[in-house]
């Protein structure tokens, strides 16, 4: 998985090079995290779509759902007034962690995003993939910041289906759960 790491190569020259990486274990047999093929999901949307992850995300995700306030990159969530900093503990002390480029990578993990986005993506979620209405207010909410639902919709606008019913299904099933004791857990 860490060929990536650190490396200038961009999504295309990555998703080459996978070719000659060899499985450490059978297809579906085993857990395993692995962001190289996330990287290919990102990857495969651009060749289909014919627009970068990014622009996919954007435009298909992110502006439906009015998620304003989310980003795609590590450059774009510095730009924050509010942005979150990494730190580590070494030797006692705290020190900030320094900021990596993953654009590359992007698609395995690089949406940087806040609690009122994430409420537009939880509501969505549970309302059988409609993208709320832009009425810019939040449940219970008169701030104009937060997510809409398809019931809080004062304007009248209907709520537009991003996914049908069945796909927003599909997507919440499980493929290949993970064991309840982990290796990767001390």
């Amino acid at each position: 998985d860490l060929v990536w790491y650190g490396s200038s190569l961009d999504r295309a020259e990555l998703f080459d090079r996978l070719q000659y990486l060899e499985p450490s274990e059978d297809f579906r047999t085993t857990w395993q995290y692995q962001n190289l093929m996330f990287m290919t999901a990102g990857h495969l949307c651009e060749v289909v779509g014919g627009a970068t992850w990014e622009e996919l995300v954007r435009s298909r995700i992110l502006q439906p759902l009015g998620m304003n306030g989310s980003n795609l990159s590590v450059s774009d969530s510095q730009k924050a007034a509010d942005f979150a900093v990494p730190y580590v503990e070494a030797d006692d002390v705290n020190g900030a962690v320094p900021f990596r480029q993953i654009d590359s990578m992007a698609p395995a993990g690089a949406i940087n995003s806040n609690a009122d986005d994430m409420a537009r993506w939880l509501i969505f979620n549970l309302g059988s993939g409609l993208a709320p209405p832009a009425t810019g207010t939040a449940p219970g909410s008169s701030s104009g910041s937060g997510a809409s639902t398809a019931s809080d919709n004062s304007a009248g606008a209907a709520a537009k289906p991003l996914l049908t019913p069945g796909s927003l299904a599909r997507l919440h099933e499980p493929r290949m759960v993970m064991p309840s004791t982990s290796t990767l857990l001390p």
